[in-house]
């Protein structure tokens, strides 16, 4: 699986830029192309128009949530970074496209160059200007305005959409896509796998998309601004392991539709779960609210995120915060006493523990899970050399880091500097 897990991006990569090699064949040789500034801007901004429809297709296909996905990465959590990743490159590589183009005319005049940027009597043209349009008010409306979640996946929609209109400008208007037909065929694959991966996960995802109905069995408050729901399936109960996440929406008048990831903080034998979330958005902070009865429809389980899928028994977990959520179903399924786990446990005080409880009667049935409870207020920041002080050589131990994305990125780099490589570094990216 280590192996699998490190061809995900090289894999993308290869696809993504494989139109350049088709493109450097459709017209040789190459000096033909760059014989003045007017011809290099023009194949500069080729090959930027090939790379990024490219990698928004591939950036549409991994959103799909495909399982087959995962190994490749290592976990959907991972899978989803490199959905994101891809969307802002393409969007770069889709902008330079035309404002090389345009550069390339400002040889004849700025007038001319000025134009290129309008919409003309040229309908490809104006499909290309069009999505670019559509994409840029799409990705500002992602990185830089701050909407209510719901707004945001109903924008998100339509970046299908926008990929279809690059796509048909891509195929009409006059470039090598249309004169070297090898060049087109690959084209229109990546292409067609887009457009699948698209209506896949968006118009066909209430027909094709497994989704399991559940029954919620009981709500509880644990702490003032954590909520735990249980939930019993009400068929075949989904296949899901401790410390993954699934996908979920409730069908409740308490709550609304909106579908949101959760990790699992248990998973029963006879396939019941329990997801814990901490009220801090306007979604979240609704969920006590959810009655006993109401119906959540759940997608998953995801992720790699799971002591028993790495073969190091010594192994360091450290939770931040709500992020002690799949240390909670792995710490509950941990039965085998070849384990060795320390749990660092970091919150700001003792009340925000709101789980100490149940990992001290984890504790007791299995004392091979040594349970370290670290109060920032008082004992400041968590850091690896701290650790390293309990767990002496920090080379002998896996790590799994769930927490704020701040303190994890900041764990991680520490373990780098103790020589800890980053095989042996596991984290669930998801904000939980």
């Amino acid at each position: 699986m280590l192996l699998k897990r490190k061809l995900g991006w090289p894999i993308l990569l290869l696809i993504a830029f494989s139109p350049l090699l088709f493109w450097y064949f459709a017209l040789l040789p190459l000096s033909d192309r760059f014989y003045s500034a007017y011809g290099t801007f023009i194949s500069f901004g080729e090959m930027a128009g090939l790379v990024g429809i490219t990698m928004f297709s591939l950036s549409l296909v991994l959103s799909s949530r495909m399982e087959v996905f995962e190994d490749f990465f290592g976990g959907m959590n991972k899978v989803y970074i490199a959905h994101h990743l891809l969307g802002g490159i393409s969007f770069i590589f889709l902008l330079i496209h035309p404002l090389l183009l345009a550069f390339s005319r400002i040889t004849i005049s700025w007038n001319t160059a000025a134009l290129f940027l309008l919409p003309g009597p040229d309908w490809s043209i104006n499909f290309g200007l069009t999505g670019l349009l559509l994409m840029i008010s799409l990705l500002v409306l992602t990185f830089f305005i701050k909407i209510p979640y719901h707004i945001w996946r109903f924008t998100h929609k339509f970046l299908g959409a926008v990929f279809l209109i690059g796509s048909i400008h891509g195929f009409y208007v006059s470039s090598d896509i249309a004169r070297f037909k090898p060049l087109q065929d690959y084209m229109l694959f990546i292409v067609g796998i887009g457009t699948v991966a698209y209506l896949y996960r968006t118009i066909g995802g209430r027909f094709l998309v497994r989704r399991t109905k559940y029954s919620v069995s009981n709500v509880t408050l644990v702490k003032s601004n954590v909520t735990e729901i249980a939930m019993t399936p009400l068929n075949k109960a989904i296949k899901v392991i401790s410390g993954q996440f699934i996908y979920l929406f409730f069908k409740s008048q308490s709550v609304s539709n909106e579908t949101h990831p959760f990790s699992v903080s248990s998973v029963a034998p006879d396939g019941s779960i329990t997801i814990s979330a901490k009220a801090e958005g306007d979604y979240t902070k609704t969920l006590a609210n959810i009655q006993v009865g109401d119906i959540a429809v759940i997608e998953g389980g995801f992720g790699r995120f799971n002591y028993a899928l790495y073969k190091n028994l010594n192994q360091v977990w450290i939770a931040g915060g709500i992020g002690i959520v799949p240390f909670l179903s792995m710490a509950q399924n941990l039965t085998d006493p070849q384990y060795h786990i320390f749990l660092y446990y970091s919150v700001r005080t003792q009340d925000d523990a709101a789980y100490l409880e149940n990992l001290v009667q984890f504790n007791q049935v299995n004392p091979n899970l040594q349970i370290i409870p670290f109060y920032t207020k008082t004992q400041g920041r968590l850091s690896a050399d701290t650790i390293a002080q309990t767990v002496g050589d920090m080379t002998k131990y896996d790590f799994f880091l769930c927490g704020p994305p701040p303190m994890m990125k900041s764990m991680k780099n520490q373990l780098k500097k103790l020589k800890v490589k980053d095989r042996s570094i596991h984290s669930e990216e998801f904000s939980i």
